[in-house]
Parts: structure tokens; C-alpha cells; sequence
């Protein structure tokens, strides 16, 4: 009678499998959020970052990754810059924002995409929580997203804590 042997999961993966269908389902409420990704795509970044730390994830395991459409390539520089000398108070809204997790898997409002360099956005560098929760309360982001309204929705869909975040931020 032969025996089957199940390949060996380290603990942090079965983490991750454990909850990511319930990751899924809170993306896919996130990204029914209206703007979620014209001006919020920044809460959001910092409410996925959140809720996976809260949840297991080693933050070794994560980092954040601005990008930038092509047309933006003069801001991606300067803010590649600003980002290689410190100079987080610098930094200015990127096109977009995601989390990133063990250096490839992205992860915003419509899901989990290893081919960030396959979409719009041409222009990409990693990021730190510190520069992210700064550039969230700076002026740039765009209007459409209604903060007030909707950073209270997100910590209710996480079941986490965003009450750093300035909700009369925008433009």
C-alpha cells in the first residue's frame, strides 16, 4: 500500500493561503468602491497593508511600489529621487499605488497581478510604509475620491484602524 506525503508548506505560506480567499472577497467590495482607484488608491494601499500585518504577514514580506503611467516619467524621476535621498516630505502622488508582497505579487483594489510592468503603468519603484503614510495626507490626490465617505467604508471592510489618515485631503 503505497502512502502519499504532502509537500511541506512553510507556516507563513499556509498564512497566506488561510486567508486570501477572505482577502478576495475584501478586495472585491474595495474595488466596488466608487474612485477607489481616482484618488484612493493610497487608503487603499495603506488598508491592504494593514489588514495582511494584522493578519501574519511578516512586514519583511511587504513593501509598497508607486507607478507611473508613461507620460508621468518626469515625476516618476523626481520622486525616484526624493525616495533614493530620504526626502519623503518631497514626494509627490504617483499614478498609482499598490503593496507588494515578496518582491513581485502586487496587490490593490482589483486583485493580485505579478505583471505590474504588463499593465498602463510604465515606470515603477518600491516604496516605504513611511513615505506612503506621509504622501496619504498630502496634498495631489484627486477629488473624485471622497474621502470622508469612504475611509470609514475601508476600515469597516478590513476591521482595521485608519484614523491617521486626513480626510479633508485632496487636491
Amino acid at each position: 500500500m503505497k502512502t502519499s506525503v504532502k509537500p511541506f508548506v512553510p507556516k507563513r505560506e499556509r498564512i497566506v493561503g488561510k486567508f486570501k480567499s477572505e482577502l478576495e472577497d475584501k478586495l472585491e467590495k474595495l474595488e466596488d468602491i466608487k474612485h477607489i482607484n481616482h484618488g484612493g488608491c493610497g487608503v487603499a494601499a495603506l488598508a491592504i497593508y494593514r489588514y495582511l500585518v494584522n493578519n501574519g504577514i511578516y512586514q519583511k514580506y511587504l513593501s509598497f511600489t508607486f507607478t507611473y503611467v508613461g507620460w508621468d516619467r518626469s515625476l516618476y524621476e523626481k520622486n525616484l529621487d526624493n525616495h533614493n535621498n530620504g526626502l519623503i516630505e518631497n514626494l509627490e502622488v504617483p499614478s498609482h499605488i499598490v503593496v507588494t508582497f515578496k518582491g513581485s505579487i502586487h496587490i490593490d483594489s482589483e486583485g493580485w497581478n505579478r505583471y505590474i510592468g504588463e499593465t498602463k503603468y510604465v515606470y515603477t519603484h518600491e516604496a516605504t510604509l513611511e513615505e506612503v503614510e506621509n504622501l496619504v495626507n498630502s496634498h495631489g490626490w484627486n477629488h473624485l475620491f471622497d474621502r470622508e465617505e469612504i475611509v470609514p467604508i475601508v476600515e469597516k471592510i478590513f476591521d482595521i484602524n485608519l484614523s491617521d489618515i486626513d480626510l479633508t485631503i485632496s487636491v
